[in-house]
């Protein structure tokens, strides 16, 4: 997920939380299945196919939304504080 990131979205990773899988595949670590969806949305709402992922982000409820946005976010800060906009 890093890498095409970081190859086919042009973003550094340095900043990014990279999730252990590890500990999502043995322990169920929550925090690293959620760093791990974060990621996961922010490639699919900037991808070349961003727009079937975005029309169904909105057609959720908005509370949804809201809780989808804030995880993206969550990414692309991540992605401002190495001075890149995505």
């Amino acid at each position: 997920m890093t890498q095409y990131f970081s190859d086919v979205l042009g973003q550094p990773t340095d900043a990014l939380e990279v999730p252990d899988l590890q500990a999502v595949a043995k322990n169920y670590n929550v925090p690293h299945t959620l760093i791990m969806c974060r990621l996961t949305l922010a490639i699919a709402v900037q991808c070349d196919k961003n727009k079937g992922f975005i029309e169904k982000i909105q057609s959720l409820s908005e509370a949804n939304q809201h809780h989808l946005m804030k995880a993206i976010e969550q990414v692309q800060n991540n992605s401002f504080k190495l001075g890149v906009h995505p």
